[in-house]
């Protein structure tokens, strides 16, 4: 009786272990985006022929830290980071907090060069290029 109930208690341990354990999969997103490779390394800017584009912020770094788009394009930040980060123009005409695994948009209705940054960490620099 008592090896009985000790399989039976392993048996259910190991279905609690293994139910814990087992990914789930993620749902398939229909936005299109780019993303860069990870890390600090500079690349060349992201080219995006759709009206949104991606820029991840994860590891203390935005991805792709430069971004090509055309007038009128929205562009979605995401934070995937642990920490709260900032997205601020330079030019502080957009200045969003972002909480970790928050995001926000920001649609670019002008020509130019804008350079973003992190408010809270000097280090963390993007820019978009809209054409």
């Amino acid at each position: 009786m008592n090896k009985i109930s000790l399989v039976l208690a392993l048996l259910g341990v190991l279905l609690l272990v293994v139910g814990c354990t087992t990914p789930q999969t993620a749902p398939a997103t229909t936005n299109p985006a780019t993303t860069a490779n990870t890390g600090n390394t500079k690349s060349a800017p992201a080219v995006i022929n759709t009206a949104t584009a991606l820029v991840t912020i994860k590891n203390f770094a935005f991805n792709p830290s430069s971004l090509d788009i055309k007038v009128g394009d929205t562009v979605e930040f995401v934070n995937k980071d642990s920490d709260t980060h900032t997205v601020t123009l330079d030019n502080e005409q957009f200045s969003e907090i972002l909480p970790a695994g928050g995001s926000v948009t920001h649609t670019f209705n002008e020509k130019g060069s804008f350079d973003y940054k992190c408010n809270f960490h000097p280090s963390m620099r993007g820019i978009v290029v809209v054409n």
